[in-house]
């Protein structure tokens, strides 16, 4: 409801695996080499349970698997997951689409989750034509229903970040690119939300996008120190 803020995101501690318990948890899988380092030891960013446990999910579904970033490791669970369940009838871009508009909706009420009247006109403009229902959009390890509130929220906090990124990465280009109008710029979604609302690690995941996209992750802080003003200038219009 309105003013429970991030307190109320229904999230689980993440608790950092040691390489031992890693390879337990991973035992009989097939440990794809770009999740090991150079030692052949778990790589660090992937020691907790949430990340280890996409990588045996996503081991069920496939024998090769490879990811160089959480992002791509993200990006791969979920197009997996979407493939099965409730949404496994639907096209998959068009129900990531639909997520990373939640999120961005999310972010701009400053709310952890939403009503489902407000979730069902989303789907109307993702899935016109269609006579889908909250059911069909639902799915268990990336969106689901809170029993206590009703409304609709993501599975985990860092799910819902990932969200965010991937909806506002094409956005963060535009706001770079000395091509995009100054007009263009108060249009985009990224000039109605506040990026202070969600957790740090949401800007991991688009320098992690950025690098993958065009590679500007590097030269990303300094392209936006350029285009400031005419941000500033565009969304004071």
């Amino acid at each position: 409801g309105s003013g429970s803020g991030r307190e109320a995101y229904s999230t689980v501690r993440i608790i950092r695996f040691d390489q031992e318990r890693a390879r337990t948890l991973l035992r009989g899988v097939v440990i794809p080499t770009s999740a090991l380092d150079d030692h052949g030891r778990v790589k660090e960013w992937l020691l907790n349970p949430l990340l280890l446990g996409f990588v045996l999910d996503l081991s069920r579904r496939s024998d090769s698997l490879r990811f160089d970033t959480r992002t791509q490791l993200y990006e791969m669970w979920a197009r997996g997951t979407l493939a099965t369940g409730t949404t496994a009838n639907l096209n998959t871009g068009a129900l990531l689409a639909f997520y990373g508009a939640l999120a961005i909706t999310l972010v701009k009420r400053r709310e952890p989750a939403l009503p489902i009247m407000q979730v069902n006109s989303l789907m109307l403009q993702f899935f016109p034509g269609t006579h889908l229902t909250i059911d069909h959009v639902l799915n268990g390890e990336v969106l689901r229903e809170n029993r206590e509130s009703g409304e609709v929220e993501f599975a985990h906090e860092s799910i819902y970040e990932f969200f965010i990124a991937r909806a506002l990465i094409d956005d963060f280009i535009a706001a770079v690119d000395p091509g995009t109008p100054p007009a263009r710029l108060s249009e985009l979604p990224l000039s109605e939300v506040e990026l202070d609302y969600p957790q740090s690690a949401v800007y991991g995941f688009i320098l992690e996008f950025l690098q993958e996209r065009q590679g500007q992750g590097t030269d990303f802080e300094e392209a936006v120190r350029r285009c400031l003003p005419s941000v500033a200038s565009a969304t004071q219009a």
